[in-house]
């Protein structure tokens, strides 16, 4: 998933740089699935946002704008 591919997007996120909280299916996640991996980053505007995800795994975020 690239957001910067959506041009609906394109001109909001370009405003602020953003903290980015996510979490994501963890490592092995295939044999443990309760395993999660959280983390905060920040999101650079005008950045590429690029997610990397596997064939089963999920993921969710929250973006804050940081002023």
């Amino acid at each position: 998933m690239d957001v910067n591919k959506n041009d609906s997007y394109k001109e909001t996120f370009a405003l602020y740089d953003y903290e980015l909280e996510y979490w994501a299916d963890g490592k092995h996640a295939d044999k443990k699935p309760t395993e999660v991996l959280k983390k905060k980053v920040r999101v650079v505007s005008g950045k590429p946002l690029k997610i990397k995800m596997a064939g089963s795994e999920g993921y969710v975020g929250i973006m804050t704008p940081v002023e």
